[in-house]
């Protein structure tokens, strides 16, 4: 069973970077993420700012993001669920034809045994999880 799992791909959208980016912030996976509604510990006006923190309920346990950078086509985040992983995400948007291409990086550390076994799922299909994420976004 995987311990570390570091992953990186990416897919096409037809939508310019700067929007493209937009929807890889807690506010904006609102609009493609089914049953995504992050929760904020404290009450900020900006919630994609460098050290916001919130969380998404979420039937493995509660996970817990922190904003640890916010620049013009990048975001990137911690995640920690408690007893099942930890980790980091990044998302990167550039032009790509007419459009954007993005780039999805996991670096995500196991746990407990449940969370190197989602490790091992996230592993084994990764860019079919980035294909989804691309349906949800636009889908076809």
């Amino acid at each position: 069973m995987a311990q570390r799992v570091t992953r990186t791909a990416s897919f096409d959208l037809s939508l310019d970077p700067d929007r493209a980016i937009e929807l890889f912030t807690a506010e904006g996976e609102r609009s493609w993420i089914p049953g995504w509604e992050p929760e904020y510990p404290e009450d900020r006006a900006i919630h994609d700012a460098v050290g916001t923190v919130f969380i998404r309920r979420d039937p493995a346990g509660d996970q817990t993001f922190v904003v640890i950078a916010n620049e013009p086509l990048l975001r990137r985040y911690t995640r920690h669920t408690e007893g099942f992983t930890t980790g980091i995400i990044e998302v990167s948007c550039e032009p790509f034809g007419s459009g954007t291409r993005v780039t999805v990086t996991f670096d995500m550390t196991a746990l407990s045994a449940e969370g190197a076994a989602w490790l091992d799922e996230l592993d084994a299909d990764y860019e079919g999880t980035l294909r989804q994420w691309r349906d949800w976004i636009e889908p076809e």
